[in-house]
């Protein structure tokens, strides 16, 4: 069962003169009353006689009176004083038995003594005294956060590649309608010969075309003295026809065989004609085959290495796509090993029965309640989160001290007392006012009970 207080009795300690009081059993019981009239005091007598050294005041005594403080505390079936000039500590049970501090420390959690301390903690802190709590389960988180910071570590290290490479990609040109590998010059060069070549082949057809040109020219010069021939000879027949028959049939012989070479020369003539166009329409093959490219050849040789510059721009610009590609798929993987390490916390934090069902601590080791931090929780969630894990420190103490319980409203307040009462936890608070007071102070004594 757990420890509670069932008397208290203070007497010229700090703003005390003389306070006595039986707190409830469980739920609040509330001091109250103006500023600086002791209500404090009480719960750091409290906090001093169980606590111990670490709770003892600068300055014990109340200087309007004229003895030494006291304090008496009864719990769990033990009577706790404090008192004398060095206000020792004196345990005693029912039976008489004495104890001394330790018996104090094993039924007694310096929470309940001190609720302020982690009240005025960060977010952080207070997640690790909740995980002091939990050995077990803070080594595991531990661990996941070590594994989740060397993972983002490497991703960032990922990221920060993948953004380097991406803007080095997206400022590099792409060269449109080029090949793939670079253009050899041999391959060129091979290609130039053989164009070369042609144009040698052409040049000898078209000296062969000039050639004939020339024979039908000499053709054409002995058809038209062929012509003449046989115009003086068809003029020596007319002149010497009524002369003498036998040169007319000599001439007439002549004449035949002047028309007959005529002829001869006429079809050789028409057959270079004839070869003349099929030489000249070879000509014009060869040479729309053969027209500028060589030239073209030469001009490619000529941009080559320019080509091939574009075409290596090319291929970096396609290998640094693959890097990126190949970062970025390293980095979606890390990332999915830190959602696989945040379920793996959660599932842990799921797992674990901690001092309220809805608190969890983030990720960056924050405290959480029904998923809000500690400066957007309502004061009596606070509370309620303190005193929960005030209760889990230590199990066997029942009761807490809480300091400035007017920071809450009336329903809050009681929300929280009747809380306290399902818990079967006793509360022993201070407030500012009257209103919701158990026990009201005035001038270091009860004015009213």
């Amino acid at each position: 069962m757990a420890s509670k207080i069932t008397g208290i009795s203070i007497q010229d300690f700090k703003r005390v003169r003389l306070v006595e009081i039986q707190p409830n059993a469980n739920g609040l019981t509330i001091l109250g009353g103006r500023n600086a009239q002791g209500k404090s005091s009480c719960l750091d007598a409290i906090a001093y006689a169980l606590g111990g050294e670490a709770f003892r005041p600068s300055d014990l005594k109340n200087h309007e009176a004229e003895k030494n403080a006291a304090i008496r505390v009864e719990i769990d079936g033990l009577i706790v004083e404090r008192a004398g000039k060095n206000a020792a500590l004196k345990i005693t049970d029912a039976r008489g038995m004495h104890g001394n501090q330790s018996l104090l420390n094993e039924i007694v959690g310096r929470f309940a003594l001190d609720l302020g301390t982690f009240m005025r903690a960060n977010g952080t802190e207070k997640a690790k005294m909740l995980l002091k709590m939990f050995p077990e389960l803070e080594k595991e988180l531990a661990e996941l956060k070590k594994q989740d910071e060397t993972i983002r570590t490497a991703r960032a290290d990922v990221n920060r590649d993948i953004k380097r490479l991406q803007f080095q990609f997206d400022d590099m040109p792409q060269f449109e309608g080029l090949p793939a590998e670079e253009i050899s010059i041999e391959m060129l060069t091979q290609k130039l010969a053989a164009a070369n070549a042609a144009e040698m082949q052409l040049r000898t057809a078209e000296s062969t075309l000039n050639q004939i040109e020339m024979e039908i020219v000499a053709e054409e010069r002995e058809l038209t003295r062929n012509n003449d021939e046989c115009a003086a000879a068809e003029k020596a027949l007319e002149d010497f026809e009524n002369s003498i028959e036998l040169r007319r049939a000599e001439l007439r012989q002549a004449i035949e065989k002047t028309v007959e070479r005529r002829a001869q020369t006429q079809q050789r003539k028409n057959d270079l004609d004839l070869k003349k166009q099929e030489k000249a329409a070879e000509v014009e093959t060869r040479r729309a085959d053969t027209n500028g490219v060589a030239a073209a050849i030469q001009a490619e040789i000529s941009q080559i290495g320019d080509t091939n510059a574009k075409i290596r721009r090319n291929a970096e610009r396609r290998n640094l796509y693959t890097q990126i590609s190949a970062l970025k798929a390293k980095s979606d993987g890390q990332t999915a090993e830190l959602d696989n390490i945040e379920r793996s916390r959660k599932r842990l934090l799921q797992d674990t029965e901690l001092p309220l069902p809805e608190l969890s601590i983030t990720e960056e080791g924050e405290l959480l309640f029904r998923g809000q931090q500690w400066d957007c929780m309502s004061g009596a969630e606070r509370l309620k989160v303190a005193t929960a894990i005030c209760m889990k420190s230590k199990p066997g103490c029942g009761f807490v001290l809480i300091d400035g319980l007017e920071a809450m409203d009336q329903q809050t307040l009681a929300e929280f007392g009747a809380w306290l009462e399902e818990l079967n936890m006793q509360g022993i608070g201070t407030i500012v006012g009257n209103t919701a007071a158990t026990v009201i102070i005035e001038d270091g004594r009860v004015k009213d009970n």
